[in-house]
């Protein structure tokens, strides 16, 4: 965990807390083909969130940052990403991943990356899915008198009643 004291303050916002639903985070560049400089990409790069400057500009205004992701614990790159997180945030919260088979579709079978297998009923993926909904909101209803302001990095449409 970085130690740093909050940069931006705002008596209007007073204390905020931030809750980070990486496995969302981590998505938002997936599409795009150019870097920040508007270079394009060299085929099979992407962009990617980096963990380390995530918590460092997250530290600019939060008193507390949570960091929630799914560990695939036969995965060396989810690994990497909790120990990371671990490091840089006041708490990581973690939790297996599932693994939800997903048949293909014809015009999928082309646009897809990952290693199709083969069963009696058609060729299928295994898609990883861990989902923080729940931990999110209990955490931010259990910490409410924490923070006078609630910051979520997230993608989920379905936070929209509890940010309301």
């Amino acid at each position: 965990m970085i130690n740093q004291i909050p940069l931006f303050k705002d008596k209007k916002l007073g204390r905020i807390y931030t809750f980070i639903d990486f496995g969302n985070v981590n998505y938002w560049y997936e599409r795009d083909i150019r870097n920040a400089e508007g270079i394009i990409l060299k085929k099979g790069f992407k962009l990617v969130v980096d963990i380390k400057k995530l918590a460092s500009f997250t530290r600019n205004f939060a008193q507390h940052i949570r960091f929630y992701y799914g560990l695939d614990s036969h995965n060396l790159k989810s690994l990497k990403i909790i120990t990371l997180a671990r490091k840089y945030f006041d708490k990581a919260v973690t939790k297996q991943i599932q693994l939800i088979k997903h048949y293909l579709k014809p015009q999928e079978r082309r646009l897809n990356t990952r290693d199709i297998k083969s069963d009696h009923t058609g060729q299928y993926i295994y898609i990883p899915k861990c989902n923080f909904d729940v931990e999110i909101c209990l955490d931010a209803v259990r910490f409410i008198k924490n923070y006078d302001t609630f910051c979520l990095f997230s993608s989920d449409a379905d936070f929209t009643y509890l940010l309301t």
